[in-house]
């Protein structure tokens, strides 16, 4: 009987010896010609001795997860815009690790440059104008200790000094 050395462009017989000669498992995604996706799993493997004398192949079908994946990115490019367009952003605290997590553009509306959030809910504070800081807190403790809905006009104090209201609002 005759084994393919290749499956469409994939050549097996080079992934063999990339294998054999690193002795690493090798994890590759194909797409085949007809739009089908494959995990490729190639592992080194001795036959009795102290050398590796063997590869084992596996490829899983991993189509109908890439449309999901390839539908998700873009969902959040199509979300990501709305946002923009709107001038919104969401953010979620984690509450015990005290890491609040903004949406790309958040830092935008806050004036910030992209990546100078610290994350945590003092650095949010920070953001808030003074005036309005007691009545921030107060609002997202009644949320948090007595599960009530948060929701909040306030005013922020931008980089530049300029002052803005935004509203917020949210849920334990």
């Amino acid at each position: 009987s005759h084994i393919s050395h290749k499956l469409g462009d994939i050549d097996l017989v080079a992934i063999a010896r990339d294998v054999l000669k690193k002795e690493t498992i090798q994890e590759e995604e194909y797409e085949t010609e007809n739009g089908c996706w494959y995990l490729l799993r190639a592992l080194p493997y001795r036959i009795a001795s102290d050398v590796y004398s063997g590869v084992v192949m596996v490829f899983i079908d991993i189509t109908a997860l890439k449309k999901t994946e390839i539908d998700l990115q873009k969902s959040q490019v199509r979300y990501l815009l709305a946002q923009r367009s709107a001038r919104i952003g969401t953010w979620e605290w984690d509450i015990p690790g005290n890491q609040v997590y903004w949406s790309n553009n958040i830092e935008e509306l806050f004036g910030l440059a992209e990546g100078t959030f610290g994350g945590t809910f003092e650095d949010f504070l920070d953001l808030v104008h003074p005036e309005d800081g007691k009545k921030v807190e107060k609002a997202v403790r009644a949320s948090v200790e007595k599960d009530k809905p948060y929701s909040i006009e306030h005013r922020i104090i931008l980089p530049d000094g300029k002052v803005l209201w935004m509203f917020e609002n949210g849920e334990v």
